[in-house]
């Protein structure tokens, strides 16, 4: 075929490229910049033989760029939110030393960005701090766990408290694990040890329907145990947050759990002594390592299924210790999957094995736009 002449990294890096864009979508051409992808064809260049060539929408003008040279092109991840990201500015062909500025300022922020993790983790490492005490209740409250746990999260379990029990250095373990699979617990256990103590434990969840449900887990968790649960998001009415924002200046709130509003700047925590973070590749650079610096002996607890790489980086490179829960509940199946050609055929198949029997199926789709179309396929 076309992608017969070119080593095997390239092409399969070609091929995932091609399959992952549609018309109109935005590239990154590491020579020219921001461009939208306009399709691809094949074109006669000089009366030779026919190529095919990528064709890109810039700012100022249109250019064909032959398939060979799609090593040098990306597709375009923007830094908002799901479909709240805004759409960038296109690069102009005609002005090629912006780009080489943009690329040049990017390039230097994410250096500084290394360089401060790399300081920050090591200025942890050189502060130490009292060791936390295990609470006489924390038996009690581990009892509260309703399902039998699992090897990994036993495992987890140790290695959390020995970090916050058995160490002078600020702990800072990634805990990886599926859905379902305990992470929570693991987290919950080490709040539980924190507040007992008498000092902050702050949850930090990327939604505010995360946050929620976790602020119920808490209730549920924490009652009669002497310390209520806060939360700031969204969902909590301004006089209500503010109350809350006012407790925590004051240290007298001990455990919060919320969304980015604990990140704002009016918010300070004069006894932090746990950070847990959830879903933490949800969340920015910045945000996670601002709620890091407030306390050079606060430790941090980050929960994660899918880890970014800077962060299972970090955790292989021996920076951040890490944790794996593998070993699922008792009650959890495996999951199959299984890929096929793009398939009407296949589709129906498989939701009418699930649904004849009196199973749930899902059916996601990538765009928005798409819905309608897929939901037609469907019901044809």
């Amino acid at each position: 075929g076309f992608l017969a002449t070119w080593d095997k990294e390239g092409q399969e890096r070609t091929e995932a490229l091609l399959k992952s864009l549609q018309e109109g979508d935005h590239v990154v051409h590491s020579k020219h910049g921001i461009c939208k992808y306009g399709g691809m064809e094949w074109v006669n260049l000089g009366g030779g033989t026919p190529a095919r060539y990528l064709t890109l929408h810039f700012l100022d003008g249109t250019m064909k760029e032959p398939l060979q040279q799609a090593a040098l092109m990306t597709k375009y991840a923007g830094t908002g939110v799901g479909y709240q990201s805004a759409p960038p500015k296109l690069d102009s062909l005609s002005a090629p030393q912006v780009w080489k500025a943009r690329k040049k300022k990017a390039l230097t922020g994410m250096r500084k960005i290394a360089l401060d993790l790399v300081r920050l983790q090591a200025e942890r490492m050189q502060h130490t701090r009292v060791p936390f005490a295990e609470p006489p209740q924390q038996p009690e409250f581990e009892a509260r766990f309703p399902y039998v746990p699992t090897p990994d999260q036993e495992a987890a379990f140790e290695a959390v408290r020995a970090d916050m029990c058995g160490c002078e250095v600020p702990m800072d373990r990634l805990v990886c694990g599926d859905v379902g699979f305990g992470k929570t617990e693991v987290a919950l256990r080490a709040l539980y040890r924190c507040v007992a103590a008498g000092r902050q434990a702050v949850l930090l969840a990327p939604t505010t329907v995360l946050a929620a449900q976790h602020y119920r887990t808490l209730q549920a968790r924490f009652a009669g145990l002497g310390e209520e649960p806060a939360m700031l998001s969204r969902f909590v009415t301004p006089k209500e947050r503010a109350a809350v924002a006012q407790r925590i200046c004051a240290g007298e709130q001990l455990l919060v759990v919320g969304t980015h509003a604990l990140l704002s700047k009016k918010i300070t925590y004069p006894n932090l002594g746990l950070l847990v973070i959830d879903e933490e590749q949800r969340f920015g650079v910045a945000h996670k390592e601002q709620l890091k610096s407030l306390s050079l002996t606060t430790d941090v607890l980050t929960l994660s299924a899918t880890p970014i790489p800077r962060t299972l980086q970090m955790a292989i490179s021996g920076l951040r210790n890490l944790t794996t829960i593998e070993s699922p509940p008792p009650s959890r199946k495996g999951v199959e999957t299984i890929v096929v050609p793009e398939s009407d055929e296949a589709v129906r198949d498989a939701l009418a094995l699930e649904l004849d029997r009196g199973g749930q199926a899902y059916c996601v789709v990538p765009r928005i736009s798409d819905i309608q179309v897929v939901e037609a396929i469907i019901a044809r």
